[in-house]
């Protein structure tokens, strides 16, 4: 694929590279996760707090992936519960667990 071209009538094509990075841009744009900043022959755009949100999202649904794959994180039913766990050792914070009162 080519990273730029043009077509008879100086419109940029669709397929080109940058045509393809101008159509998620204007997704973004027109779905608010990006506002324009800057002029239109190139202009530059700024993320807005519904993309970041959303990247933080994808972000920590993707590390929740990895920590239960790897068996940091153990998988319950979801039903909530008050009883302490069946092992005693379970009830230890663990060393630095970022507590101001735990040493």
């Amino acid at each position: 694929r080519s990273s730029t071209g043009a077509t008879k009538d100086a419109r940029r094509l669709a397929g080109s590279t940058t045509g393809i990075i101008g159509k998620a841009v204007a997704f973004l744009t027109d779905s608010g996760f990006l506002q324009r900043t800057g002029d239109d022959a190139g202009g530059a755009y700024r993320t807005t707090a519904r993309y970041q949100l959303q990247v933080r999202d994808m972000a920590g649904s993707a590390a929740m992936a990895e920590l239960l794959e790897l068996g940091v994180v153990p998988v319950t039913d979801g039903s909530a519960t008050l009883l302490p766990p069946s092992d005693p050792d379970d009830l230890e914070l663990a060393a630095d667990a970022g507590l101001p009162f735990h040493s």
